[in-house]
């Protein structure tokens, strides 16, 4: 077996992100099999109120529709500045998503109006007979009513990001929005609701794609530790 590692850093506006990701390879007669391991390990967060302030936008909705596919996640630098743009050659990173598109019923916070379908991507999905597994996602159901704790990027054609996998979405259910098994926050809706947001981080946000950029080709400022093993 031949093992082949490759390590790159990036750094996320306001989360910090760990992931190994593993390929393994079997081959069953003449039919080949292939599974990639991915595991991240996510800021959480010890209130509500952390959640509602490093979100930007945060909106209650509706699943209608789901897809895997491959994203590049990679940077284009287009600035003018030869201390933030170099010249050096960006690579693209590719990484699998299963996508889901969110038709918005309420918005708590951001550039969003209710009535939009907007697209939330999360790690992982099964895509040209190859499964990316990524431990503890639990992924977003068609038909289903969700309440959002997202991150959105300056690329419009870049998906949502849940804030984690587990505290940053809450089902409707049994009259009430229900939180993931491992999750340790109980929802006040009262609370979002009370308060009213603007997208404060957006200068902020923009400062730090700028000085982050010199460093890594990633749209989403996440830390990646990259572990291949193919046979």
């Amino acid at each position: 077996m031949k093992k082949k590692t490759i390590g790159f850093t990036v750094m996320f506006a306001s989360l910090a992100i760990t992931i190994a990701i593993v390929a393994l390879q079997k081959s069953q007669s003449k039919a080949e099999e292939s599974v990639v391991y991915y595991h991240a390990d996510y800021l959480f967060h010890d209130t509500q109120d952390s959640l509602m302030e490093t979100s930007n936008v945060i909106i209650s909705g509706e699943i209608i529709d789901s897809d895997v596919n491959e994203i590049d996640i990679s940077i284009k630098n287009t600035s003018t500045d030869p201390q933030l743009n170099p010249g050096s050659t960006q690579e693209e990173t590719v990484m699998v998503y299963t996508v889901s598109k969110v038709r918005i019923t309420q918005v708590f916070k951001g550039d969003v109006k209710k009535g939009d379908v907007i697209e939330v991507k999360q790690m992982g999905g099964v895509l040209d007979k190859t499964e990316y597994r990524n431990e503890g996602t639990a992924y977003l159901k068609k038909s289903a009513q969700y309440l959002l704790f997202l991150m959105g990027f300056d690329d419009p054609d870049m998906p949502y990001s849940l804030l984690n996998p587990v505290q940053a979405q809450y089902q409707y259910s049994k009259g009430g929005y229900q939180k993931l098994p491992d999750n340790n926050l109980d929802l006040d809706v009262g609370k979002l609701s009370a308060k009213e947001y603007t997208r404060k981080c957006a200068i902020r946000d923009a400062s730090r794609m700028a000085h982050f950029s010199v460093f890594s080709t990633l749209k989403a400022f996440e830390i990646y530790t990259l572990c291949i093993i193919s046979e």
